[in-house]
């Protein structure tokens, strides 16, 4: 038996065995870090920059619905703009909500994406997100993805251009700032190209009838990816975020092959093609069985000692 599909076994009867731990886990630590991104990037309220607040929101966090923490992740992330300005607080409040409403008309789930890909972006894997959703997810997580998108390039600009904001004599407003740095800025259209693109590639790649979909979805995507935002780069005079971008990729591209890893466990070895007909139609399937582990077989051997009926006898 391959000793990477015993690994995979292993790990999925771990998780089934722990999921309600580990999935509080995952949740407070997902939380921790956004909190400890937030003030890195925005820590204007100095209050909130104390690393015990972090811990004790995680903590709660943990023990919340997923839903409930990305409330929590915006309200903290809200108080920190208001500290900066709060026409910069109440823009990204006001897509935030116009960002939750367009998820619920087009029941898009992962409205966790609203809080987490700009968390990710200031961690230069933005991608990971919309590769996950696209393995995982509906097509409707595009909605969340695209969102997601805005927010992250917004804040980033906000993060760019705080020093200005703070100059009492500066006159730049939200406003101003949403035109100049989203509107008028051709990065941010390339990079909500690459991240819708990378979706869609990775979407339709993967419900695709052909072996190993799963894998050349992760690097078509990837690669459409790449090649979308190092075309920007250069052409944007962007060079210096190239090695970032390389590295970035490389962490795209190995999430992608573990998530592939972890929930994909086909056989294609063992590929079924099955035709047959009735009345009005022809049928063509093709069936692809899953990897089953089977229980390895136990020779036991049973040693018995015979005496003879004379050695028995006194």
């Amino acid at each position: 038996m391959n000793i990477f599909e015993r690994m995979r076994n292993q790990i999925r009867t771990y998780i089934s065995a722990h999921e309600t731990w580990l999935g509080r886990i995952w949740h407070g630590g997902l939380t921790w870090i956004s909190l400890l991104v937030i003030n890195s990037q925005f820590g204007y309220a100095k209050v909130l920059t104390n690393p015990i607040i972090a811990i004790v929101i995680a903590l709660f966090c943990a023990f919340v619905p997923a839903s409930a923490s990305t409330f929590i992740i915006v309200l903290y992330l809200l108080v920190q703009l208001m500290s900066l300005s709060y026409g910069v607080a109440f823009a990204t409040l006001l897509l935030f909500a116009i960002s939750y409403a367009i998820c619920s008309i087009y029941h898009s789930k992962r409205v966790d994406y609203l809080a987490g890909l700009p968390v990710c972006y200031q961690l230069h894997i933005p991608f990971i997100l919309p590769l996950e959703s696209a393995l995982l997810g509906t097509i409707n997580e595009i909605c969340a993805v695209i969102c997601g998108g805005v927010l992250s390039y917004f804040l980033t600009a906000v993060h760019e251009n705080s020093a200005v904001i703070l100059d009492t004599e500066a006159t730049l407003s939200a406003s101003d700032l949403l035109l100049q740095e989203l509107i008028a800025n051709p990065m941010f259209y390339l990079y909500m190209i690459s991240i819708i693109l990378l979706f869609l590639v990775v979407y339709v790649l993967r419900c695709r009838d052909m072996d190993h979909a799963w894998l050349i979805a992760v690097v078509m995507g990837v690669l459409v990816e790449f090649v979308i935002m190092l075309a920007a780069s250069l052409f944007l005079g962007n060079v210096t975020g190239i090695p970032i971008l390389i590295i970035s990729n490389i962490v795209i591209l190995l999430t992608g092959i573990i998530i592939t890893y972890i929930f994909r466990d086909l056989d294609y070895t063992r590929v079924e093609k099955v035709q047959f007909e009735d009345d009005d139609y022809y049928y063509y399937v093709t069936a692809i069985p899953k990897i089953k582990l089977t229980k390895e077989e136990e020779e036991i051997k049973t040693i018995t000692k015979n005496f003879s009926e004379k050695g028995d006898d006194k």
